[in-house]
């Protein structure tokens, strides 16, 4: 794909750790509390958003150059597709592929005290 998250399997540099959060329903579903104790709750959404994190350790400058590169075009505000690395139960097959896909937050680069050690922290959100 044209605009692919770049994981290991799409040129990307592998990774540390990679965690596939679990959805939270509270981010779509309203609460509406009355006097007598009752709730009454609707849900804004068919499903939560999705959230993932990549952690990398140990980069050289030109793999790290591949994520900054990817974040770079994409910012915020634009969107790709992204497959999972594995799936859920883990059965050494990639996962699921999703489109619409966006940086959640800036790609933060970790403090490191060597030029050619980069450490960097990716958040992904695929929203309803």
């Amino acid at each position: 794909m044209a605009n692919e998250f770049p994981t290991p399997a799409f040129s990307g540099p592998p990774y540390f750790k990679y965690l596939k959060h679990p959805l939270d329903y509270k981010e779509i579903t309203i609460f509406s509390q009355y006097e007598d104790g009752g709730v009454d709750t609707n849900e804004s959404a068919t499903t939560a958003p999705q959230r993932w994190t990549f952690i990398y350790r140990g980069l050289t400058q030109t793999q790290a150059k591949v994520i900054l590169d990817h974040y770079n075009t994409n910012r915020l505000s634009g969107t790709f597709s992204f497959q999972e690395p594995r799936n859920d139960p883990w059965t050494g097959m990639t996962g699921t592929t999703h489109s619409g896909v966006q940086y959640e937050e800036a790609v933060e680069q970790s403090e490191h005290d060597k030029t050619w050690i980069q450490s960097l922290t990716v958040k992904l959100i695929k929203r309803p």
